[in-house]
């Protein structure tokens, strides 16, 4: 698991989200174990993955591979925290990009995306955090703040 935690910096394949210490991280076979088991042991088969993710995953195929998600495949609505099909989405991806939206909308995840959200708007110091910080916990909010023209204080 170490090498995992490692490789993806503490983040969720999945969320793009930093794996707290209270959270728990767990090895996804992106091809599960159940129906490929030859491929059990295959690194390029393992992502690192928020235990919330992982359980509501479970056997499913047919979703998005975290690792060849290109940009513009998912959005962010900032106000309710939930990732949405991006508008530059191509077409032949729609049914895996679905598939995928519900492993990403657990209302925990959600909460967890609103609270990033909330504490960049605060700003550094008391109970906020910086871009910087954000860049790193969860990369995919401070990208959609980006793009979304929403962030702060002279951010860039």
């Amino acid at each position: 698991m170490g090498d995992l935690m490692e490789r993806y910096d503490r983040r969720c394949a999945y969320l793009a989200l930093y794996l707290e210490e209270t959270s728990t991280p767990t090895v996804d076979h992106l091809l599960p174990k159940s129906l490929v088991w030859d491929r059990v042991y295959e690194w390029s088969n393992y992502r690192l993955c928020a235990g919330i993710v992982n359980a509501r995953k479970g056997d499913r195929v047919g979703i998005v591979d975290p690792i060849q998600a290109k940009h513009g495949w998912f959005e962010l609505d900032l106000l309710g925290g939930r990732v949405l099909r991006g508008a530059g989405a191509p077409r032949t991806q729609h049914r895996r990009i679905d598939a995928t939206l519900p492993l990403l909308n657990a209302r925990d995840c959600c909460r967890q995306r609103q609270r990033y959200i909330e504490e960049y708007g605060r700003g550094p110091g008391a109970r906020g955090i910086d871009l910087s910080y954000l860049e790193y916990r969860a990369p995919f909010i401070a990208r959609e703040l980006r793009r979304q023209g929403r962030l702060v204080r002279g951010d860039v």
